[in-house]
């Protein structure tokens, strides 16, 4: 991605209990919403961060608000492609692509496994070609990266920032698994936030 780019709205897609929208919004994305499906996800989201600027939503994402389409700079799936069959993911990104404004920028990271690999087990670690759904859509391959996360046993992962083909317009995970060091700083290096983020 650009560094020093500063988005200002952010779209989190599954957010469960919030941290990865907190992390966003304490990087200084001026605009968050953060939905997920479970309206009791929500709930304690919004309870645990009740001073937030976070605006937390049930919404569904095979059915995005129309407010959402093309109003996003940055829209962060993290994790939520891995729960899905594989039958489903780019039904899915293709609704989540709407959402990203031209020139903005889709962040997805999963668990990740080579195409010779066994699909394993929920969560479904996903391949490149499943991270980099997005090209399909009109959108880019920024930066991939193939990481082994902190966490215990560690995770391998991928993380893909994928641009929206166009001029940047003004308007400009379960978090409840928590993500990495490495994830953080990947979305950093990606958002050009410029701060390093611990671990949830």
């Amino acid at each position: 991605g650009d560094q020093g780019q500063q988005w200002t709205r952010a779209l989190v897609v599954g957010c469960g209990l919030g941290d990865d929208a907190e992390y966003l919004a304490a990087a200084g994305v001026s605009d968050v919403v953060a939905f997920d499906i479970a309206e009791t996800a929500v709930a304690h989201a919004r309870a645990r961060f009740p001073y937030s600027q976070v605006r937390y939503v049930v919404a569904d994402a095979w059915h995005p608000s129309p407010d959402w389409r093309q109003a996003f700079d940055l829209v962060v799936e993290i994790s939520t492609l891995q729960v899905l069959p594989p039958e489903s993911r780019a039904s899915l990104v293709a609704r989540l692509a709407e959402c990203v404004a031209p020139g903005g920028t889709m962040l997805i990271v999963s668990r990740g496994r080579d195409d010779t690999e066994p699909e394993g087990s929920l969560p479904w670690p996903l391949t490149r070609d499943e991270v980099r759904l997005p090209t399909r859509f009109g959108l880019r391959c920024e930066t991939f990266e193939d990481i082994v996360d902190d966490e215990t046993p560690p995770v391998r992962r991928f993380v893909g920032s994928f641009r929206a083909i166009g001029t940047v317009r003004a308007v400009h995970r379960r978090a409840g698994h928590g993500v990495g060091k490495d994830t953080q700083e990947s979305i950093d290096v990606v958002a050009g936030l410029g701060v390093v983020g611990d671990a949830h």
